[in-house]
């Protein structure tokens, strides 16, 4: 697993066979250990305040660490097997995360509770995504004991926010400004 941290400053690495995770800076140097999880890390996140890493390992736990002191600020062990996958939305305010045990649970990262969950009976969930607004959240599975795989949308009851995308941008003043430089030239 691993994460790059958004001021691009660091990056945390688990190796395979490791419970522990390593932040290095961009030349290499190792920083620091988060050590806690007593099995493999699955997935790594970093919040975009960089004040939080996010870790989910196979132990079961999805646990949240301070950047700062490398300390362990909240675990949730909810899942009764492996936890796959994490996703976070933008602002930090939700976490998702998915196990072996066919569960997806969401939490609310500000008051650090869990907030719903859904189990798919006989379904490993390999990994989950929560939309930009809330509303819903998407998993990729597939069944235990045969190749049959699938993908589920779960509706969550958080309001949605609203996401304004930017409007497209017209370049066609540009390239004919770039072509008439170009003729001009000739």
């Amino acid at each position: 697993a691993a994460a790059l941290s958004v001021d691009r400053r660091s990056y945390y690495i688990a190796y395979e066979g490791d419970a522990i995770v390593y932040q290095f800076d961009v030349r290499g140097k190792e920083i620091k250990r988060l050590e806690g999880h007593s099995n493999d890390i699955t997935d790594i996140l970093v919040t975009v305040d960089r004040k939080s890493v996010i870790t989910s390992s196979k132990d079961k736990s999805v646990r949240i660490w301070d950047t700062k002191t490398g300390k362990i600020r909240h675990t949730w062990t909810d899942h009764t097997w492996a936890v796959t996958d994490i996703d976070i939305d933008p602002f930090a305010s939700f976490l998702v995360s998915g196990g072996l045990d066919g569960a997806i649970i969401l939490y609310n990262l500000k008051k650090l509770e869990m907030i719903d969950s859904t189990h798919f009976e006989n379904t490993k969930i390999n990994a989950v995504a929560l939309s930009p607004n809330y509303s819903q959240i998407s998993a990729a599975t597939n069944k235990v004991g045969n190749s049959g795989f699938g993908y589920y949308v779960i509706q969550t009851d958080i309001k949605p926010r609203k996401v304004v995308l930017p409007q497209p941008m017209d370049l066609t003043p540009l390239r004919a400004k770039h072509q008439q430089k170009e003729q001009e030239k000739n």
